[in-house]
């Protein structure tokens, strides 16, 4: 199953999927990808989906549905009927009950209903040590924005007609 990526926009990924007997694809678009795969399930666009999204910098970020879904599901109700179609249904009836189930596993998303970042409790308690401190180690970092040991490129005339050159010679 393939959620919403697609992996074989680049022809050189086929070989990750050629040898897949069964390949279905959850997107909102016929991609690449969705066109080679079995089967195609809908996918939710998300101003059609209500839910929640963590970002890089642990900020968790809830958003309401805007419009209803021109599938008539969500994408989560797809992937819940699915699994009662296979004989393994499950007891979520909204994404407030996805939100809890994902609270239950990690227990640093109970910290607000809100947008917030999680770890902001426990972080400003103490460290996970077994003293409560943190442990710093100093780090060499070279902050020079160049290299003086490599001869910086640019795409200069000569640079273009090397690289040519060598294309068309080998």
């Amino acid at each position: 199953m393939i959620f919403g990526e697609d992996p074989l926009y680049l022809t050189s990924n086929l070989r990750f999927t050629g040898g897949a007997e069964f390949t279905v694809v959850v997107d909102s678009f016929m991609t690449s990808t969705a066109t080679e795969a079995d089967v195609v399930l809908p996918a939710s666009l998300p101003n059609e989906t209500s839910g929640s999204y963590t970002a890089c910098d642990r900020r968790v970020q809830h958003f309401p549905r805007i419009f209803e879904p021109k599938t008539g599901m969500e994408t989560w109700q797809v992937i819940a009927r699915l699994a009662e179609e296979l004989g393994s249904p499950f007891a979520i009836t909204s994404t407030a009950d996805i939100s809890k189930e994902i609270q239950k596993a990690n227990p640093f998303y109970k910290e607000s209903e809100g947008s917030y970042f999680w770890g902001n409790k426990f972080l400003a308690e103490h460290f996970m040590t077994q003293s409560g401190k943190g442990r710093f180690m100093p780090l060499q970092i070279d902050l020079t924005p160049f290299s003086i040991d490599k001869k910086p490129y640019l795409a200069s005339e000569q640079y273009v007609r090397v690289k040519i050159k060598g294309r068309l010679t080998t």
